[in-house]
C-alpha cells in the first residue's frame, strides 16, 4: 500500500499531457511498478573525448501533428558518459560552476517535446542505449 501511495504522488508530479501519452506506460503486474518496453532504441558507439549526436525520433500525435519524443532512457555499458541537451556535450577538464557543465549518467529524462538531438561524450570508448518515448 505505501508503494502506491508513493507511486502516486511521483505521478501527481508529472506534466497533465504524460496520462496522454501512449508509449511510456507503467505497468502495475503483481504489484511491482515497470516501465514498459520502448518501439524506438537506438544505440551510440562512443569513440574516445568525441562528441556524438543522438538523434531524438519524432512521432505523429492524434492530431496528425508531428512531435519530438518526450522521455529517453540512457543506459550505458561499462563507461560514464556525459550529455548535453543544449549544445555539444564535454567531459569537463576542470570545474565548472555556472551551470553548464554535461550532465554525468543520466538515468531517465523528460524531454518536453523540444529537442531534436542530445549531445553524447565519454572520456573511454563506448555505447551508450537510448531508449525513447512518446
Amino acid at each position: 500500500m505505501i508503494k502506491r501511495l508513493i507511486f502516486a504522488a511521483m505521478l501527481a508530479v508529472l506534466p497533465a499531457d504524460a496520462f496522454a501519452l501512449t508509449a511510456l506506460h507503467v505497468e502495475t503486474a503483481n504489484g511491482s511498478y515497470a516501465i514498459i518496453p520502448s518501439d524506438t532504441v537506438n544505440a551510440r558507439v562512443l569513440a574516445a573525448n568525441t562528441a556524438e549526436s543522438a538523434l531524438v525520433p519524432t512521432y505523429t500525435d492524434s492530431m496528425g501533428r508531428t512531435k519530438f519524443a518526450n522521455y529517453v532512457l540512457f543506459s550505458p555499458k561499462g563507461c560514464d558518459f556525459y550529455a548535453g541537451f543544449n549544445g555539444t556535450a564535454s567531459v569537463p577538464a576542470s570545474d565548472v560552476t555556472n551551470g553548464s557543465a554535461s550532465e554525468i549518467n543520466p538515468t531517465i529524462r523528460y524531454l518536453g517535446g523540444s529537442f531534436a538531438s542530445i549531445s553524447l561524450i565519454s572520456d573511454s570508448a563506448c555505447t551508450v542505449g537510448l531508449s525513447f518515448y512518446k
